[in-house]
């Protein structure tokens, strides 16, 4: 079977079908709460992907911890009452 690819009115089109546009980058903070590390974006837009876990959308402001310590985050987040 023999296919044709037409192109018309692009530039570098050969270029992108391999390797697609870069990336957007993004202004990421680190903050930490109850020893847990994580980062968010600058502009509170989603942009998690460019960055390690655990990360948030946005600050996080309640009080949260590990729901088994042993386990990382791979075993989830717990809210807690703050006293």
């Amino acid at each position: 079977m023999t296919g044709i690819l037409l192109v018309i009115g692009r530039e570098n089109i050969g270029e992108r079908l391999l390797f697609p546009e870069k990336l957007p980058e993004t202004q990421l903070i680190t903050d930490k709460i109850n020893n847990i590390e994580y980062t968010y974006p600058a502009n509170f837009s989603n942009r998690c992907w460019a960055t390690e876990l655990p990360c948030s959308n946005l600050e996080i402001k309640q009080n949260i911890q590990l729901r088994d310590p042993e386990k990382g985050i791979a075993a989830g987040f717990k809210y807690v009452e703050v006293n």
